[in-house]
């Protein structure tokens, strides 16, 4: 692909985060009520769930962390598409884009606030789909792109047409190698790290609500500092 391909690709992800953050502020600031203009209505819905109310009814604590962690988890599984895809496929990539881009906005709120700003509506005022936001619908646009692509580029997978060179033992194949281990180990140290910081400090604020910012400052800060330095000597390991 050339630059300007890839920048829209990488681009992508920051803007639809940041196009979702604004949506939801303004619709915290102006929206009363339930307001329709033809098939798209707008109200004002706080979702302690997924897309669409999904997982709502799980306990906050499994609800939070398990969102929370999934979120990182695709930011890897995402970068790790986006190297190994085939080059021409710009719409496959451009999905995956429109798809981290709003779960990580989702994931977001999840985190600062334990649930998602949802308010928009289409269909009428008696019959509606559920309450959803930019970021629920522009997932909605990258599974198209993605299935678009899948079917009509499908074949650009099989090695025949992968434009990726087929030297298996050279020293930059080697180095290349070593790189990925590293990659790989700090992606589930991240992830890791994400899942457990959240799953203390949600457990902080839960046992002890009248005293939560005092043990947080007292236990969060030494988990960082041990958890910096076992991730530190794992990617040492993986080198060597």
């Amino acid at each position: 692909m050339k630059k300007i391909d890839w920048l829209i690709v990488l681009l992508a992800v920051p803007l639809v985060w940041a196009i979702d953050a604004y949506t939801k502020s303004f619709a915290l600031k102006h929206i009363t009520g339930v307001t329709f203009w033809g098939p798209i209505g707008l109200v004002l819905h706080k979702n302690p769930g997924a897309m669409f109310g999904m997982f709502s009814d799980l306990p906050p604590i499994l609800r939070v962390v398990s969102l929370s962690t999934g979120g990182a988890f695709l930011f890897f599984i995402y970068a790790f598409a986006q190297y190994l895809l085939p080059k021409r496929l710009f719409s496959l990539r451009i999905g995956l884009s429109f798809l981290l881009g709003g779960i990580l906005g989702n994931v977001t709120d999840r985190v600062l606030w334990g649930e998602v700003v949802d308010f928009l509506l289409i269909g009428t005022p008696r019959y509606s789909t559920p309450a959803f936001n930019f970021a629920d619908a522009i997932q909605w646009v990258g599974y198209l792109l993605v299935v678009i692509s899948l079917l009509k580029q499908g074949r650009a997978f099989w090695p025949d047409d992968n434009e990726r060179k087929k030297v298996w033992v050279h020293p930059k194949f080697q180095f290349k190698y070593i790189f990925v281990l590293i990659i790989i180990g700090l992606s589930f140290s991240i992830i890791s790290g994400v899942f457990t910081y959240t799953y203390l400090k949600i457990t902080i604020d839960d046992l002890a609500p009248i005293n939560s910012l005092y043990f947080e400052k007292k236990f969060i800060p030494p988990f960082l500092i041990t958890f910096a330095i076992i991730s530190l000597f794992f990617l040492i390991a993986l080198f060597i």
